[in-house]
């Protein structure tokens, strides 16, 4: 009699500690369910605030370009906004719809800033070389895409006047679709450098030569 009495207690404190344990993970989870939709709409705003910010600064050095001197405040910013997309698709996952519609902001973003370095090298007589790197986000697709990106960004960070913006080709955008209708974009990877598009993987040694080759690469 003694032991059933013990086995119940055994039981039942087992029970609790379950029941403890299940309900403090639905907690948790709730909490870091809610961090990652505040994060998401913190992004969300922030990318809508650029785009905005972007129009306006477009509309202010219009009329003299080349007297804009913050270029690379804006490069900062690219960044940093990149970083935090970066930690979204890891934690969402890269197909997830809310980080595609992320996506498309930023790739807009990019759009805006590359065409106003080229206006930039057009009118103010500056170097700036602009790289645009299509990618796609499925390895099955573009087994190489990975390994192009880091070449790219060491690139980037060797080359003070390298400029290189990132477009998931797989995006279904307008403007997105009419820059890679533009330049006859059909594969992952591919790359323009000087308005010429190169397919394929493109190793270190074949960017550097091109961009050595095709106009004087700053150091």
């Amino acid at each position: 009699m003694v032991e059933r009495v013990i086995s119940k207690k055994r039981y039942f404190i087992a029970f609790l500690l379950t029941t403890g344990i299940f309900v403090i993970g639905l907690l948790l989870g709730a909490v870091l369910t809610e961090s990652k939709f505040t994060e998401l709409k913190d992004l969300q705003q922030d990318l809508r605030i650029q785009l905005a910010s972007y129009d306006i600064q477009a509309l202010l050095v219009q009329e003299n370009p080349c007297k804009f001197k913050d270029v690379d405040g804006i490069v900062v910013e690219l960044g940093s906004l990149a970083n935090r997309l970066t930690a979204m698709e890891d934690q969402l996952g890269k197909q997830d719809p809310d980080v595609l519609k992320l996506k498309e902001y930023y790739s807009l973003l990019e759009l805006r800033h590359w065409l106003f370095l080229k206006k930039l090298n057009e009118q103010c007589g500056t170097d700036y070389r602009l790289l645009l790197y299509f990618y796609s986000s499925d390895e099955k697709t573009c087994p190489d895409c990975e390994s192009q990106g880091y070449i790219l960004s060491y690139l980037r960070a060797k080359y003070p006047n390298v400029r290189v913006y990132s477009f998931d080709a797989d995006l279904d955008d307008p403007a997105l679709n009419a820059l890679k209708s533009i330049y006859a974009v059909k594969t992952s990877p591919s790359i323009t450098l000087d308005d010429t598009l190169y397919t394929g993987f493109q190793s270190k040694e074949q960017l550097e030569t091109k961009l050595s080759t095709t106009r004087y690469l700053a150091k």
